[in-house]
């Protein structure tokens, strides 16, 4: 056969294996997480959970010694993944240390006022000064943690924004590797050859003739099976010899058609990787092309100048952006605000149809060479969708550049399995045009087409080796997911911990509603009943403090009591304070393994 098999080098990515989702360090991590999932969000429940995230991070450490999990981050195939787990961790670091700050400067707080409380014994000129002083405090505070939530909340507001966008476009990278995934496994001769060396599939020629079963053959095994009945026969017909040659003509027919529909599909997948706007600043597309041949190694270089060539055939669309200026460049959480499209919108909506289109109709040989056209159609819908300036606002975006990459590394890998599976029908119909021509010169008779069939078999077996490989090494890449998708989620219960203990303090909902008051009316509610939206400590303190500011005679008694009030609160700080701290520093070492296995 002419074609070299090394063209198909696509998909030969090195081997990566993680841990199966039942693993039991994965188990742990997961037990952990719907711990701090199911228990209610109280005021003890949090600082008990605080106890809890230092067990998960525990896990985690233990999850990210495996050496599985060190191979898959540290993959520079899935480099994009392994800085956004480093990006997360920066993240957590800095919610725990600002948490543990705003409590170190409650105790304060707190300690100052329990001073001038011991210092005073009350009477006529009650506490007022004293409690001002706490309130102007607690209000400082208040505005820090506020600013804090409020950055946090536009982070995740500008992140929910690139999630969906991405989202939507890695549905539409699963349905296009679902598809090129089938197309392979329909050529692979692995079922074929695992049972007596086809001969299961003869077996099944000969009943799908008679009955109509649901795993029906498909053309491959088809021929497969005729020629494995041709090889073995020792005086064969003319007719016999017309018959197949039909089936090795219609097979090839199909084939052409498909590479055809598979080169339709090759050239949108390269106008839309060429619309993808990046999150960083590039010079030219063909640069970037060989700066992902040369990193990620996924295309050889026959494919690479093909796929240079077809970049010069489509320069068309070029999407260029400026670099922000100075001033737009906001520090931390302080992201630039994008607004994506709505899922309802009219081109999302184009997409998830198309989607929705592929989804629902079968896999068989034929509804797969109907579901490339479906590509096709998918593919200019995704165009349209990137060619909206709140798309391409929202994916060129710095903040957001490790969603940037993942999109860009997809759309690479797309035209890899395209490629690939391109470069086997193409090799599939050569090896059959070969068949078809010795068929023609022979006509049969004593000495049989065994040496024909068997040259034949031995390029399907090579043609196998290279699917079962891409197939395998595919598969692989989805460990690196699952990995990320684990400490996604770690990321996501420790960031609501850490939201909550700042709710908690802030006076926010105190202040809301004149001034405190309705808090102290609650105060008073909540020692007659008990209700679900109980005071927290920092409520009920801020209530007592207002009660005792507002009094024009207070006795040592109601001093004592808003005493004992304070050294309970602020015990309870001291114990918050030395859970952050410990947290702290679980997530310091965390920072550290995952900074260790991404520089290895």
């Amino acid at each position: 056969m002419n074609c070299s098999y090394d063209k198909m080098a696509a998909c030969h990515i090195r081997s990566t294996s993680l841990p199966s989702r039942s693993h039991p360090l994965n188990v742990s991590v997961e037990d952990q997480l719907d711990r701090l999932r199911s228990s209610q969000t109280t005021s003890t429940s949090l600082y008990h959970k605080l106890s809890g995230l230092q067990v998960l991070y525990e896990c985690v450490e233990d999850f990210l010694q495996l050496p599985s999990t060190q191979q898959t981050l540290s993959n520079e195939h899935q480099k994009e993944r392994g800085e956004e787990v480093l990006s997360g961790s920066l993240l957590l670091l800095d919610m725990c240390s600002t948490t543990r700050d705003v409590f170190s400067s409650m105790k304060e707080c707190l300690q100052e006022l329990e001073s001038s409380l011991r210092r005073r014994k009350g009477g006529e000129s009650g506490f007022a000064s004293e409690v001002e002083a706490y309130m102007m405090s607690r209000k400082q505070l208040d505005k820090t943690i506020r600013k804090c939530l409020k950055n946090l909340k536009s982070m995740e507001k500008n992140i929910t924004s690139a999630v969906d966008a991405v989202s939507l476009l890695t549905e539409v990278k699963e349905i296009s590797l679902e598809i090129f995934q089938s197309l392979l496994s329909m050529v692979s001769q692995t079922k074929a050859r695992s049972s007596s060396h086809g001969w299961s599939v003869v077996s099944k020629l000969f009943q799908s003739k008679r009955v109509s079963c649901e795993a029906e053959l498909n053309e491959f095994e088809k021929i497969d099976a005729e020629l494995l009945v041709l090889k073995s026969s020792k005086d064969i017909n003319s007719v016999q010899v017309q018959n197949t040659l039909k089936g090795l003509e219609a097979l090839e027919s199909t084939i052409q058609e498909a590479e055809e529909e598979l080169e339709a599909v090759y050239r949108k997948l390269l106008k839309t990787r060429d619309q993808l706007p990046l999150p960083f600043n590039f010079v030219d597309r063909e640069t970037e092309v060989k700066r992902d041949a040369n990193t990620a190694t996924l295309i050889s270089s026959d494919s690479l100048v093909r796929h240079a060539k077809m970049v010069s055939l489509s320069k068309v669309g070029y999407v260029h952006f400026s670099p922000l200026s100075s001033k737009d460049k906001m520090a931390a959480c302080h992201i630039r605000s994008t607004s994506l499209p709505s899922r309802s919108h009219p081109l999302n909506v184009s997409v998830e149809d198309q989607l929705d289109r592929l989804r629902s109709s079968q896999t068989t040989s034929t509804s797969l060479y109907h579901k490339l056209s479906g590509l096709k159609v998918l593919y200019e819908c995704v165009e349209d969708f990137l060619q909206l300036p709140s798309t391409q606002q929202t994916l060129s975006n710095e903040q957001q550049k490790e969603m940037g990459e993942e999109v860009l590394s997809g759309s690479l890998l797309l035209l890899d399995m395209c490629s690939t599976t391109r470069d086997v029908f193409s090799s599939m119909k050569e090896s059959l045009q070969e068949l078809e021509s010795s068929l023609r010169r022979r006509k049969g008779g004593e000495s049989g087409f065994a040496s024909e069939v068997e040259a034949y078999m031995m390029s399907r077996k090579q043609l196998d080796k290279t699917i079962r490989k891409c197939l395998k090494n595919l598969k692989n890449i989805t460990s690196a997911v699952d990995a990320v998708s684990m400490l996604r989620e770690v990321k996501e219960i420790s960031l609501e911990i850490f939201q909550s203990l700042l709710s908690m303090v802030s006076q926010t909902k105190a202040r809301s509603s004149s001034h405190g008051w309705s808090v102290v009316s609650k105060l008073f509610q909540s020692k007659r009943v008990s209700c679900e939206a109980e005071l927290n400590e920092f409520e009920k303190i801020d209530a007592e403090l207002l009660v005792l500011k507002s009094s024009k005679d207070i006795n040592s008694v109601q001093v004592q009591n808003t005493l004992k009030g304070l050294e309970a609160l602020e015990s309870t700080i001291q114990e918050a304070e030395e859970e952050l701290e410990a947290v702290y520093r679980k997530l310091l070492k965390t920072r550290v393994t995952i900074l260790n296995i991404l520089s290895h």
